[in-house]
């Protein structure tokens, strides 16, 4: 293999930014350096990552990687006379052309999201988590550039898919089977373990708790994931109406805790609006959690809806009443869920390393 020398800059370390670079750094068999930022006040630490890490002239790195928060062809402009030979590559997380935008910051997205295009239209090599986070961006960009005074050049938008590459992140699959344990639950645990925030959509998923437990049917909650500083308002009211039935409220201390949640789990209803990848439902299903999912995201990529139309909802309505069911009847899903939960095998951190290891040496 051709080993390489790679400076990776990282202006937002945190989530999956921080998960994906410390495995990453720990299992390649590449040289890599890493220049990274704490995250927080993450459009900040994105306008001023073109003015952080000065390259010096004699600096011999082979690639200059960065994460889709790095404005790349700004930086790359500061940094011209030092870059040399290096290439320029991206690892494409989320961007914010087709990120869910909030009501409160309107048209923020656009301005944020044109920086994501000229940054990969600047990258010399393109790494995104899945085929849907590609396909939904270009689609994205050419959008934009219908409402644009002036048009982006096709050949910049045909160009990305050209030079792009998919690179799953990885799932800590060996550390989850560690924390199996055998046990039947008196009845159906819901397991809620994503961000606590609107592109998430936690309003149907409570919504629908709190209805399916005012007409009687008997489960138990488990709400992990990380809050916002403001909540919902729908959150204090399903804290309170199903305070009886709460396993755990709120993020976990540790990964081995976190891991026995979802061995303890036996539903993951997801109604997320956007999910780029997806790292939470991947683990919980190695888990043998049993999922609901919308034909929507990047989900239909790792469970095709052919294969798996049992865990798949159409609508609001649709997913009350699949949930409501699977409740009743969990032990008709149990058998199912057990070939699902072979698939995140495929994303094991080390062939995702394998993988980019290959790609590295390519370049």
């Amino acid at each position: 293999m051709n080993l390489k020398k790679i400076l990776f800059i990282e202006p937002f370390l945190k989530g999956s930014h921080k998960y994906f670079l410390e495995n990453l750094c720990e299992r390649s068999q590449h040289d890599i350096q890493v220049s990274s930022k704490n995250g927080v006040f993450w459009k900040w630490k994105f306008l001023e990552s073109s003015i952080c890490n000065e390259l010096p002239l004699d600096h011999g790195f082979d690639i200059i990687f960065g994460s889709n928060m790095l404005d790349l062809s700004s930086w790359a402009g500061l940094n011209r006379n030092s870059i040399g030979d290096a290439k320029l590559a991206l690892y494409f997380h989320e961007n914010q052309l087709t990120y869910p935008e909030n009501i409160k910051e309107k048209n923020k997205n656009e301005f944020f999201g044109f920086q994501n295009l000229t940054s990969a239209f600047c990258a010399d090599k393109l790494l995104f988590n899945s085929e849907y986070h590609l396909d939904s961006f270009v689609s994205a960009g050419r959008k934009l550039s219908r409402k644009l005074p002036d048009s982006i050049p096709e050949v910049l938008l045909d160009g990305i898919h050209k030079k792009s590459q998919i690179l799953p992140v990885g799932i800590s699959i060996e550390k989850l089977q560690s924390y199996k344990t055998e046990f039947q639950n008196a009845c159906p645990v819901i397991l809620w373990n994503h961000r606590w925030e609107f592109d998430k959509n936690p309003e149907l998923f409570l919504r629908i708790l709190i209805e399916l437990h005012q007409e009687g049917l008997e489960f138990n909650l488990v709400m992990a994931g990380s809050a916002p500083k403001k909540l919902l308002p729908i959150f204090d009211q399903a804290k309170s109406v199903l305070e009886s039935k709460i396993i755990q409220w709120g993020r976990v201390d540790s990964f081995e805790e976190y891991g026995k949640l979802l061995w303890k789990a036996d539903i993951l209803p997801v109604t997320s609006f956007h999910d780029f990848f997806g790292i939470s439902v991947l683990e919980a299903v190695a888990c043998e959690t049993i999922p609901l999912l919308p034909k929507r995201c990047a989900y239909p990529e790792h469970f095709p809806i052919e294969e798996f139309e049992d865990f798949y909802f159409d609508s609001d309505l649709d997913f009350k009443d699949r949930l409501k069911d699977m409740i009743q009847n969990i032990e008709m899903a149990n058998p199912k869920s057990r070939d699902l939960a072979k698939i995140p095998e495929t994303y094991s951190w080390d062939k995702v390393v394998t993988r980019f290891d290959q790609i590295i040496s390519e370049i």
